[in-house]
């Protein structure tokens, strides 16, 4: 069977959420400080046409994206990842994984500030229970229905979430910013390489048990 790559599908969209959660693990564990971050709007701060799925999904990006660049410019350096979803009211909501403390109290005003309202919610969470708590509606077998060429879930700049050869191997080819410990630019990070000399090696010994049980010239 082909696989058609579609979130909407019974087969296919369940194992992209998977993927997806693997990808944002790998990514999320090397944080120090893991806090999940959930956003939802008021509907009495919504203008009218904004209040069906769509309309909410185009207020609560607007929204998002105005929060997101003041979140920004008081941490410059900090990373995220974030899932959109649909409530059960018919509107649409965020919630998101960032790696830096953030004030409950100055989230909110500052949410509510954007248009979004004061409905937030921010806690410390383990790397894999948020992840696995922000990409609960991914992997299962019926998707969340989305308008057409909306984007699922956003991530900072240098992070591979959905990488099938990452998930199976353990690294990737990414821009990696400077921090100790680091390559900087495109490249891989010291923790990849010492996964891609381990995969080297247990090839190489399988390689060695096979030369030695089947010598050049004798039949397998």
């Amino acid at each position: 069977r082909v696989p058609c790559k579609n979130w909407a599908c019974e087969v296919c969209g369940p194992k992209r959420g998977r993927l997806l959660r693997r990808g944002m693990l790998r990514e999320v564990r090397g944080w120090s400080n893991v806090r999940l971050l959930s956003l939802t709007l008021d509907p009495k701060k919504m203008p009218e046409q904004c209040l069906t799925s769509e309309g909410s999904l185009t207020f609560l990006n607007k929204a998002y994206n105005s929060f997101w660049t003041r979140v920004r410019a008081k941490y410059p350096r900090i990373r995220f990842v974030l899932v959109r979803e649909l409530q059960r009211n018919g509107r649409y909501h965020i919630h998101a994984l960032v790696d830096t403390y953030l004030d409950f109290y100055w989230v909110q005003r500052l949410w509510e500030r954007c248009g979004g309202g004061r409905q937030v919610n921010v806690k410390f969470v383990s790397a894999g229970e948020g992840c696995e708590y922000v990409t609960k509606y991914l992997v299962k077998p019926v998707g969340t229905p989305f308008p057409r060429g909306a984007r699922r879930f956003s991530s900072s700049r240098g992070l591979s979430l959905m990488v099938a050869g990452a998930v199976a191997v353990g690294f990737s080819w990414r821009y990696v910013p400077w921090s100790p410990g680091r390559y900087f630019g495109w490249g891989t990070t010291v923790h990849d390489l010492e996964r891609m000399s381990t995969v080297a090696s247990r090839v190489a010994r399988c390689a060695w048990s096979q030369q030695q049980l089947f010598p050049p010239g004798l039949p397998p």
